[in-house]
């Protein structure tokens, strides 16, 4: 991946960061391209503040991936949100390498 590149995905990410709603941050992503759309994929893990799947932390997800699909798009990437509490997160990302996006996490 190239600085440009890097630069980029950053000015997406701290856009991003910045309009989600309490209790929910952008932690992590993990960068793809799709074949399909010929398009690179962005694929954030949202770690929300609950511990719990309530309507309110239901609410705060459906809330995040709005405003991905708000914001990423301009940047020319496509969204693929994941919702996951922290424990939830801890556990499903196993050995996969994801890259930091920064942010209150």
């Amino acid at each position: 991946m190239s600085s440009l590149d890097e630069m980029t995905i950053a000015g997406a990410m701290n856009v991003l960061i910045e309009r989600l709603p309490q209790g929910v941050s952008a932690c992590e992503y993990q960068l793809a391209f799709d074949d399909d759309t010929n398009m690179p994929v962005i694929r954030i893990a949202m770690i929300l503040s609950s511990t719990n799947w309530d309507s309110e932390a239901v609410s705060a997800c459906e809330a995040a991936t709005k405003a991905a699909w708000e914001i990423l798009p301009r940047y020319g990437y496509v969204p693929d949100v994941i919702c996951r509490t922290a424990s939830e997160h801890a556990s499903a990302r196993g050995n996969e390498r994801w890259e930091r996006a920064g942010g209150d996490c």
